[in-house]
C-alpha cells in the first residue's frame, strides 16, 4: 500500500506537468512577451548601469553611426526640460525653443570626471550633466561634487543636472531634475514610431531591443502580471511542484502575499515582477488616498515591498499628483512627524515619487530565505505599522483641511 500510495502522486505529478508545457496558449503568450531574443539580454547588460550610459551617449550624440543626427538627443532633451521645474532648466531653453531648432556642436562625454553622461552644446549654448542609476544607490555626497565640477569647468554656461533612474526616484540634492526610464522608453517610442522610414533597419532592430529590454525588464507590466495569474490559476499544481524543486529567492512572496491578504488591517494592491504593494484596508475607500494624478482610482499615498539582493525591504512613499503644493504640505507634515511615525524622508519635494520610510525588513546571505524568518518579520512590521499609518491619514487630513 505504501508503495501504491507513493506512486499515484507522482503520476499526477507528471500529467499536471505535461498539461502545463502542451495545454497551456497563455504560457506560449507569456514567452512570446519576454521569451523573444534580446541583444541586450544576451549580452547580459539588464542592470549594468555601465552599458546603459554607453547606449545613451551612443544614441544622443548626433555625430554617431545611427545616422540621426541631433533627432534622439532634441527629443529626450524637450522631455526632460517639459517635466522640469523652470529653476532646473539651463536660461534660454524650453522644449520651444529646441523644437526645429539646430543643435549645433555638440559632444557627448562618457565618465567624464566620473559622471556618467555630459551633454556639450556651443549652439545653443548649454551643459547637461547626467547621472545614471540602474540599481547602485547614491554615495558620497556624488551629487553635490558633481554640481560642483560642472560649475567650476563651465563657468557661466547654462547648465541642468539630471538624474535618471528606473522609476523616478527622487535624489539628495535638489538641484537635480528626476528623470525615469518609462518617460526616455516613451518618448524614444514615438520618435522611431514617427521616423521609422527614415532610421535604418539595422538601428531599427537595436532600438526596437532596447525599448523592449526597458518595458520587460525595467518595468512593471500589468499584461505580464495578470498572464502569470492566469497560468497559475490554470497550472497551479505544476507550477507549486516547480517551485518545490527550483525555488527562487522570491519564492516568499506568494507567503507574504497570502499574510497580507489574511491580515485585519491591510489588502494587497498590487503584485511585480519582485514586489508587493499593500495598502490599509479601512483606507482604501477613502478618496483623500486615491486622488491620483491622472485620474484613475489608485492610491498616491501607499507602500510596497520590495524583493532585491537578498533583501526584502519595506517602503512608504507619496506618488505622483497634479497638485504639487498638495502634494509638499503632506510630505512636509510626514517630515514633521518623523520620529512619532518612524519614517525618514530626505530630498527635494516634486511632483514624481518621494520616499518616506525605507525599512529593511529580512536578509539572508543562503540561496534561500527562512521563510518562517521572513513571514515573522514581515507579520511585525505589519502589526506595528499599521497603527502608525493611521496617525500617517491623520497628518495627511490635517494638511488637507489647511487648504
Amino acid at each position: 500500500m505504501s508503495d501504491i500510495e507513493t506512486a499515484v502522486p507522482a503520476e499526477s505529478d507528471i500529467r499536471a506537468l505535461e498539461r502545463f508545457v502542451v495545454e497551456n496558449d497563455d504560457l506560449l503568450e507569456l514567452e512570446e512577451r519576454i521569451g523573444r531574443f534580446n541583444i541586450f539580454d544576451a549580452l547580459r547588460i539588464v542592470n549594468r548601469e555601465v552599458k546603459h550610459s554607453d547606449f545613451l551617449a551612443w544614441l544622443l550624440d548626433p555625430n554617431e553611426s545611427h545616422g540621426q543626427g541631433g533627432l534622439f538627443l532634441r527629443a529626450v532633451l524637450m522631455d526632460v526640460l517639459r517635466r522640469s521645474v523652470p529653476a532646473h532648466r539651463p536660461k534660454g531653453l524650453s522644449p520651444i525653443t529646441l523644437d526645429g531648432g539646430e543643435l549645433r556642436g555638440v559632444a557627448v562625454d562618457r565618465e567624464w570626471h566620473h559622471i556618467d553622461l555630459v551633454i556639450r552644446c556651443d549652439e545653443p549654448r548649454f551643459v547637461i550633466a547626467v547621472e545614471n542609476k540602474i540599481r547602485a544607490s547614491e554615495h558620497s555626497d556624488q551629487l553635490e561634487r558633481y554640481k560642483r565640477i560642472i560649475r567650476k569647468q563651465f563657468g557661466d554656461v547654462p547648465r541642468q543636472f539630471v538624474f535618471l533612474t528606473p522609476e523616478g526616484t527622487t535624489p539628495s540634492d535638489e538641484d537635480w531634475t528626476i528623470y525615469d526610464y518609462r518617460s526616455l522608453r516613451d518618448v524614444l517610442r514615438r520618435v522611431v514610431d514617427s521616423n521609422r522610414t527614415a532610421i535604418g533597419d539595422d538601428v531599427l532592430t537595436f532600438l526596437d531591443h532596447y525599448l523592449r529590454l526597458i518595458g520587460s525588464r525595467m518595468m512593471n507590466d500589468p499584461n505580464i502580471t495578470e498572464l502569470c495569474r492566469e497560468i497559475y490559476k490554470t497550472h497551479r499544481q505544476a507550477i507549486d511542484l516547480i517551485v518545490e524543486h527550483a525555488a527562487s529567492v522570491n519564492i516568499g512572496m506568494d507567503a507574504v502575499e497570502k499574510l497580507i491578504s489574511s491580515h485585519p488591517h491591510w489588502c494587497v494592491t498590487t503584485r511585480g515582477k519582485g514586489s508587493i504593494g499593500l495598502h490599509l484596508a479601512e483606507l482604501s475607500s477613502n478618496p483623500l488616498w486615491n486622488m491620483n494624478a491622472d485620474g484613475k482610482s489608485r492610491p498616491w499615498i501607499n507602500s510596497y515591498f520590495e524583493w532585491w539582493d537578498n533583501t526584502v525591504r519595506w517602503y512608504f512613499h507619496v506618488g505622483p499628483h497634479d497638485d504639487l503644493d498638495l502634494r509638499r504640505r503632506v510630505i512636509e507634515k510626514l517630515r514633521e512627524h518623523a520620529d512619532r511615525l518612524k519614517t525618514k524622508s530626505t530630498g527635494k519635494i516634486t511632483n514624481q515619487w518621494t520616499t518616506v520610510a525605507n525599512l529593511k525588513v529580512y536578509g539572508w546571505k543562503k540561496q534561500e530565505p527562512d521563510a518562517e524568518k521572513l513571514i515573522a518579520s514581515v507579520s511585525r512590521l505589519l502589526d506595528e505599522r499599521a497603527p502608525l499609518l493611521r496617525d500617517a491619514m491623520a497628518l495627511v487630513e490635517s494638511a488637507l483641511s489647511q487648504k
